[in-house]
C-alpha cells in the first residue's frame, strides 16, 4: 500500500545511487581492454557503489517488515525478520567466504543468482 503524494527521500537517494552504479557500469566496460588492471575510476568505484547499494537495499528490506508490520498490526510476528536476518548473514558469509577464497569472479556470479531469486 504506497502512500500517494508523499516524498520519500530514501527511495530517491537509492534511485540516484543505483543510477550512478549503472552509469559507472557501462563506463568501466567501455574503458576495459585485455590485459588491464583494474583502475580506480571507473572499476574500483564501481565496485564499492555496488556494495553500498546492496547494504542500502538490506536495510530498507528491513525497515519494509517493520513498517508492513506497524501498518498491519503484526508487531509481535518475529518471523520475517529472523528468517531475513538469516539469509543475509547466510549470504555474507558465503560472499565473504567466497572472496577469500576463490576470487571476485566467482563471488559476484553467486551474488547475481542470489539476487534474482
Amino acid at each position: 500500500m504506497a502512500l500517494q503524494g508523499v516524498f520519500y527521500p530514501r527511495e530517491f537517494l537509492h534511485f540516484n545511487v543505483f543510477s550512478f552504479l549503472v552509469l559507472l557500469g557501462f563506463t568501466s566496460h567501455w574503458m576495459w581492454h585485455p590485459g588491464k588492471l583494474p583502475a580506480f575510476f571507473p572499476d574500483k568505484i564501481h565496485w564499492w557503489t555496488g556494495r553500498i547499494v546492496v547494504l542500502m537495499a538490506v536495510t530498507t528490506i528491513f525497515l519494509g517488515i517493520d513498517l508492513y508490520q506497524e501498518l498491519y498490526g503484526d508487531v509481535e510476528d518475529i518471523v520475517p525478520m529472523v528468517l531475513m536476518g538469516v539469509y543475509v548473514a547466510v549470504t555474507l558469509v558465503v560472499v565473504v567466504w567466497l572472496e577469500t577464497t576463490i576470487g571476485q569472479k566467482v563471488s559476484a556470479i553467486f551474488i547475481f543468482f542470489t539476487q534474482t531469486m
